[in-house]
């Protein structure tokens, strides 16, 4: 049993207490500050989306505390309150009653002084205890040490008493103040937590050094008394990298997911298994996205949907993103499902919809490498696009958008039908330098006689792609010229049917 002790806090607390002050920090910012903020920074920033959740000024990072309470959805984030690069890891915090209008709350938590979580509060999730009150299960450190990590990293809760609005931290924090002694780590974090039957469960995400990343099962009679189980899983460094982290674990149909966050690599990955209460035997590895998005958490609303937020990294230089205020965004908040393959489907929430305006359709056109543009009367920095085309004897199909008139600035999405590969060529994105422009592509092999369905959503500098239920892709792009918002779409090598093509554009959500 992993016991919280003052033998244990105290050589915490007494290793560093005489050598750490708590830095003096302006005071937090009020409610009607981080309003005014977000009017402005919406007003000033070409880059700043309209309808993916960003912070309402500085820095962002993982979603955190994912709940539905009381029918209403809360949105916690890791937050720098001060500063648009990271730092200060706080809790903000957003509500809506409804995934795509959000409303801005106080910082949920900050760090306190002269305990485990001093040098921050990191990522973790919230559940409701059985005393039926909202409780976050997260990640504090003490202090920043000189090779740029947060040490020690151990896990505390706080409760709210008031429908999610203040937290009272637990007096005994960390309850679980060290790594197991089995194996040698310095990662030690993320903690996700479910209940079954009468006990708490707890899988955090960890890494043995010189090693693979591995999620340790960890489980409580009441949130506080932790008892170490095992690793459920450990991965091949290889495949999976070396750390995990923000593990998810979860039941999706009659199979497990395990979805984990590695480090080397930065691509989101999953594995699709069978759990038996202490270990967790994959059957298959999959990718869930190769692009801009890390660090998703999941949770079920009541609806008993099992829905998804991550983080869309910025892929600008620091001073970029320092300059403009802010840095990161949500993505659209994403249903997910098991189909017969025992691979995700991965679909926006069918509340998105409610952000469409101005529809306009095309049906039952052939297209060939000599067809005029049908996205010719198109523009705009804010659509969704909905694209059902057969690709026929066509050897690529290209869906162009933030386009200049004279070509100067443009973002392809390109799908080859020889390599079946699918991505995002940026090369031509911006005329900034500074400013990601690699390529971001994923696989997608599409059956004999099956459609290339894809459901683009263009937010400013926010890109994501949802492909064929079971394909995402998310990247950032960041033009330049106030006149890079135009479309087309070409083949090349033959010609391709396009059985739907729908633009809408698409109202703010903040």
């Amino acid at each position: 049993m992993v016991k919280k002790s003052s033998f244990v806090l105290g050589i915490i607390v007494a290793v560093f207490a005489c050598t750490i002050q708590a830095a003096e920090k302006p005071d937090l910012p009020s409610l009607q500050e981080l309003t005014e903020a977000r009017a402005r920074l919406d007003s000033n920033d070409a880059h700043r989306p309209r309808f993916h959740f960003t912070p309402p000024q500085n820095w962002m990072n993982d979603p955190n505390g994912l709940i539905q309470y009381k029918g209403v959805y809360h949105l916690f984030y890791q937050h720098n309150p001060w500063d648009a690069v990271w730092g200060n890891m706080h809790w903000g915090h957003a509500t809506s009653l409804d995934l795509v209008h959000w409303a801005d709350r106080p910082i949920a938590l900050p760090p306190t002084p002269g305990t485990f979580d001093e040098g921050g509060c990191f990522s973790g999730c919230a559940v409701v205890n059985d005393d039926g009150l909202p409780t976050f299960v997260y990640t504090g450190v003490l202090e920043h040490d000189s090779v740029n990590n947060y040490r020690p990293q151990s896990q505390g809760i706080a409760v709210s008493h008031d429908g999610l609005e203040t937290f009272k931290k637990h007096p005994d924090n960390p309850l679980i103040p060290l790594p197991p002694s089995d194996f040698e780590t310095k990662d030690f974090r993320d903690p996700c937590v479910w209940k079954d039957g009468d006990w708490w469960y707890n899988v955090i995400g960890s890494g043995e050094i010189g090693g693979a990343g591995k999620a340790l099962l960890y489980r409580s009679r009441d949130l506080v008394e932790w008892e170490y189980l095992n690793p459920i899983l450990t991965g091949d460094p290889e495949e999976s990298g070396r750390i995990w982290e923000c593990p998810s674990f979860f039941p999706l149909g009659d199979k497990h997911i395990l979805m984990v966050s590695p480090i080397p690599g930065h691509k989101v990955s999953y594995f699709v298994g069978d759990f038996d209460g202490r270990k967790f035997t994959p059957d298959s590895f999959q990718v869930f996205d190769y692009g801009s998005s890390y660090a998703p958490q999941t949770f079920v609303d009541e609806q008993g949907r099992r829905l998804l937020f991550g983080w869309i990294r910025e892929d600008r230089r620091g001073e970029l993103h320092d300059a403009a205020g802010w840095a990161g965004a949500m993505s659209l908040p994403q249903e997910l499902t098991l189909n017969a393959n025992g691979k995700l489907n991965i679909a926006p929430v069918g509340e998105v919809k409610a952000l469409r305006r101005n529809q306009k359709n095309w049906a039952m056109k052939t297209l060939t490498p000599n067809s005029g543009n049908l996205l010719a009367d198109v523009s705009g920095n804010a659509l969704e696009i909905w694209l059902d085309i057969e690709p026929g004897d066509a050897e690529k199909i290209t869906l162009s958008f933030y386009q200049t008139p004279d070509g100067a600035e443009q973002t392809h999405l390109v799908y080859d039908v020889k390599t079946k590969t699918l991505g995002f060529d940026r090369s031509q994105s911006s005329l900034q330098d500074g400013v990601g422009k690699h390529l971001h592509e994923t696989k997608i092999d599409l059956g004999d006689n099956e459609h290339l369905l894809l459901n683009l959503f263009l937010d400013r500098s926010v890109v994501e792609l949802f492909a064929n239920q079971n394909t995402y892709l998310a990247t950032r792009v960041y033009p330049t010229k106030y006149d890079a918002q135009g479309m087309s779409i070409s083949v090349q090598g033959g010609s391709a049917k396009v059985n739907l093509l729908s633009v809408w554009e698409m109202q703010s959500g903040m």
